[in-house]
């Protein structure tokens, strides 16, 4: 064989396998790609499964109010030095947060020595924890700031459908076929197991005190924690419960596919109810301080005040919505199923802006939106004007994470392998949570409201003059029940 027919082959499979990357056939973005649009791979993973058998199914990514480290970060000059209590010692031991402080300002003193004027930083970094299960049951607790798996374990039978976990500061709940499972948030360690009365539909939520099992007849059950042989406490509603409450310092939320948003005390004493005109298909969200968001496929976003129920606004971006709203900051960010992404002002949703051609809002930075566009590209968007910034490449994963608590970007393979990119600038995590408000929380008991302890659920106030679109309290039939299951973040 030739020497330049030799040569030629070897242009060819390179200029092959280059267009095999740019079509998406890279499980992983590597690091000089990610630096081209600022970014860089925090960490990645693989979930132990049997990728014969077993494929990634679900996520739930919680960020704790009360388990926190200390790092004291040195800045001098153009460069910073971190030293975390979580740092260990020569020994291989943890140093913990006094010894961390010592070695900051040890640091600090050298570099006056050397006529350099440093400054030293303390920054709160919360735990963070992404929760995977898998179809044959396994659950798997990863560190979302390292990618370290923190334990793994089975939960119930593998030939059983398994649901969305639920978390809290202390348990994390998994509803395997009809068996709910509580296990210890730390170590994994099952507290109970028992049989739920209902079928399950969503995932389940978890309160301080319950669990919340949403069921197909449009039963809520609550289960106490603390006590295994008591029967549950239910709330009913009108409509399919198919998608996993949420719970906001003071409330648990859910919808149904007949377009009602059923709110109640953490204690499950009812507050109030808001009628759409359609289903509602997607979790509602919390904005801090006390503002429920929720949309529906009337096209319409909702925003209340959580304990009692007024309307603030209401916004009608003219398109079916199937997208739970990202509030972030002073902003709301909500996608169309048409592809059209609307910022709008949090506390009068106004619109500030709108661009076209995004499927799903994957996180918010200081600056900027990671989003996919339509044809499954990363996008990066101004957080400003909306305006485009770069367009990524198309990567092989199989799910993208909508992560509306921090500013990391999560992908993941159905085959298990997990990746975490971030801004270069931003080591530590940029958190979009009330952290304070939550921590109070869990310290304060809920303050009961005279007069309203054996009150029926009420319905929502209305608006003296809604800004946009008609009063989602009109005459009508009630609509059809949607198709389909529980809304996927991952769509």
């Amino acid at each position: 064989m030739s020497r330049t027919l030799v040569a030629s082959i070897g242009v060819l499979l390179a200029i092959l396998s280059a267009a095999h990357a740019d079509s998406g056939g890279s499980r992983l973005v590597s690091q000089v790609e990610a630096r081209r649009y600022g970014l860089e791979r925090a960490w990645f993973t693989q979930v132990s499964l049997d990728s014969a058998r077993g494929r990634v199914s679900d996520f739930t990514y919680f960020v704790s109010a009360t388990q926190k480290h200390a790092v004291y970060e040195v800045r001098y000059e153009d460069r910073k030095q971190a030293f975390s209590e979580r740092d260990t010692d020569r020994f291989g031991d943890l140093l913990g947060k006094e010894a961390a402080e010592k070695q900051a300002k040890a640091f600090v003193e050298e570099l006056k020595l050397r006529e350099i004027e440093a400054q030293i930083e303390t920054i709160e970094v919360p735990e963070i924890t992404l929760y995977v299960v898998t179809d044959r049951a396994v659950l798997h607790a990863i560190d979302a700031e390292s990618g370290r798996t923190r334990w793994t374990t089975v939960v119930g039978n593998r030939n059983y459908p398994t649901e969305r976990p639920g978390v809290n500061e202390k348990f994390v709940a998994v509803l395997n076929g009809s068996a709910l499972h509580l296990l210890k948030r730390d170590t994994g360690e099952m507290a109970w197991v028992r049989e739920v009365d209902g079928v399950a539909s969503a995932g389940a939520a978890l309160t301080d005190e319950y669990v919340v099992v949403p069921t197909f007849t449009g039963n809520v059950e609550w289960y106490e924690i603390g006590e295994t042989r008591t029967l549950p406490k239910i709330s009913r509603a009108n409509g399919r419960v198919l998608i996993q409450p949420i719970v906001t310092p003071q409330s648990v939320v859910w919808s149904t596919d007949r377009g009602m948003l059923y709110v109640a005390r953490t204690t499950q004493r009812p507050r109030y109810r808001m009628e759409a005109k359609q289903a509602i298909v997607s979790q509602a969200a919390y904005a801090s301080p006390g503002k429920i968001l929720a949309a529906s496929i009337d096209g319409c976003v909702y925003c209340l005040t959580d304990v009692s129920g007024d309307e603030l606004w209401r916004f009608s971006a003219g398109e079916a919505i199937s997208n739970s709203p990202t509030p972030v900051g002073d902003s709301v960010y909500v996608v169309t199923d048409k592809g059209s992404l609307f910022c709008l002002n949090l506390d009068s949703g106004t619109e500030k802006w709108s661009v076209p051609q995004v499927k799903r809002l994957l996180s918010v930075s200081k600056d900027r939106l990671y989003c996919l566009s339509l044809t499954d590209r990363m996008s990066i968007l101004d957080a400003k004007t909306g305006g485009r910034i770069a367009l990524m490449g198309a990567y092989d994963a199989d799910f993208f994470y909508a992560n509306a608590k921090t500013d990391r970007i999560i992908m993941a393979t159905a085959t298990g392998v997990i990746q975490c990119l971030r801004e270069t600038e931003l080591q530590w995590p940029l958190v979009h949570l009330n952290l304070k408000e939550a921590e109070q929380q869990q310290r304060r008991p809920e303050i009961k409201q005279e007069g309203l302890e054996d009150a029926k659920t009420k319905p929502a106030a209305k608006p003296a003059a809604p800004a946009q679109a008609d009063d989602p309290f009109g005459g009508g039939a009630a609509p059809k029940p949607a198709a389909g299951g529980d809304a996927d973040p991952f769509n």
